[in-house]
């Protein structure tokens, strides 16, 4: 279950077409975390995630086949997280 405590940091989704497929991006807003020395989400005050789903949607759709996944911590005190390598061949 992903952390409750995340749910203020981010503010509404865009729909994107991958293909066939709808993914939806979700708007993350970094607030004061920006300030903070464990900060490792970027520079701007947002960014833009993705599901599990929508990523594995968009890798498939540019043709990648094979997912090896691991360290996957959906309930990480800074947001879902996971390792992954995709295989295209």
């Amino acid at each position: 279950m992903p952390n409750p405590n995340l749910k203020s940091r981010f503010q509404g989704h865009d729909l994107v077409q991958v293909g066939d497929e709808t993914v939806a991006m979700h708007h993350q807003f970094y607030k004061a975390g920006l300030k903070e020395k464990s900060c490792c989400g970027g520079t701007d005050v947002s960014s833009k995630r993705l599901t599990r789903d929508g990523i594995l949607t968009t890798l498939k759709h540019f043709g990648f086949t094979e997912f090896e996944f691991a360290f996957e911590t959906p309930s990480h005190s800074n947001g879902p997280c996971m390792a992954l390598v995709a295989i295209k061949r």
